[in-house]
Order: structure tokens, then C-alpha cells, then sequence
């Protein structure tokens, strides 16, 4: 998903919305561009206590700033926070 050679660098943006049939599915969009490539690289994206879930979406789902539908096979990366590191143990 990610080019090889993209760099260490980056800027993230909130470059496109949600349609109305994924807002209720995920919290919004995340637009990657790396400092190695002109290319944007946009993941739907949902926040919860659990973590951080991101599904890559394609440009050919996107039209005029809306992502109108998920990819038919994503790559889907999730973070998880580190319990010892929020107090919990």
C-alpha cells in the first residue's frame, strides 16, 4: 500500500469525507502523502478505547471528495494502545 523508498516523513490530512452510508461505519478518512512521493494514500479510519483501525481505500472509490465505498479486499492495519503505558495494568 505504502510505496517502497516513500521516506521516513510525511504529511497526514483530512482530505475527504465519509458518505452517508460509511459514516456510520467509521469515524472519517485519512489522506497520507510521503515525503518521497506526490501520490495520496487514503485509509477510512475508526478510533476506539480498542485502538486504531485503518482501511486503505483506492482513488477509484473516491469522486469528488467522498469516498462513496470500501475496497472489496482492503489491507486493514490496526494499532492497539499499550495497556502499561495508559496506567493500566
Amino acid at each position: 500500500v505504502i510505496p517502497s523508498l516513500s521516506g521516513g516523513g510525511g504529511t497526514v490530512e483530512n482530505r475527504c469525507f465519509l458518505s452517508d452510508t460509511l459514516a456510520s461505519l467509521y469515524t472519517g478518512v485519512l489522506s497520507f502523502r510521503f515525503e518521497s512521493t506526490d501520490r495520496w494514500i487514503h485509509f477510512l479510519y475508526n478510533l476506539t478505547p480498542q485502538g486504531l483501525k485503518l482501511e486503505q481505500v483506492s482513488e477509484s472509490n473516491i469522486k469528488d471528495s467522498i469516498v462513496l465505498s470500501q475496497n472489496l479486499t482492503p489491507t486493514v492495519v490496526f494499532f492497539t494502545p499499550n495497556p502499561a503505558e495508559r496506567g493500566v495494568q
